[in-house]
């Protein structure tokens, strides 16, 4: 499983996540986080696992965001996000909430692509309309 600074187990932080969410709160998720100054980029293994984690939780996607930076440098944290190729890439609007399948995997669909997530190892992916994978799909 995945490291994870709050203690909290990847369905906690889902839930927890989902639970803001349907307060109509902000949120904001960042994953790919390491010691200040240890690293230049995040692990897009770890990205593209958190960006699915997140995606199964989200429900008002204008009060979501979503990042993963190595932390909060000036150079290769917050002000990188924008050459994400993540973020230019097509999501389309949710084709209905997760779900559990037939597999055992959280899976959810949307206008653009497929999340697919283990929620008890914390592999997951999304598989994007134009044929990119972001993480790894369990």
């Amino acid at each position: 499983a995945l490291e994870d600074h709050d203690r909290l187990s990847l369905a906690e932080d889902i839930q927890r996540l989902a639970a803001v969410q349907r307060e109509g709160l902000l949120t904001l998720v960042r994953a790919g986080g390491v010691a200040p100054g240890t690293a230049n980029h995040s692990d897009p293994v770890v990205c593209g696992a958190a960006l699915a984690a997140f995606l199964t939780a989200v429900s008002r996607p204008n009060l979501g965001y979503f990042a993963c930076a190595p932390d909060f440098a000036y150079d290769h944290g917050w002000m990188r996000l924008p050459t994400d190729p993540v973020f230019k890439r097509h999501l389309g609007a949710p084709r209905g909430p997760a779900a559990v399948a037939a597999d055992g995997f959280v899976h959810r669909h949307f206008a653009g692509a497929e999340v697919v997530l283990n929620a008890t190892s914390g592999e997951g992916c999304v598989r994007w309309s134009q044929g990119d994978v972001s993480g790894t799909c369990p």
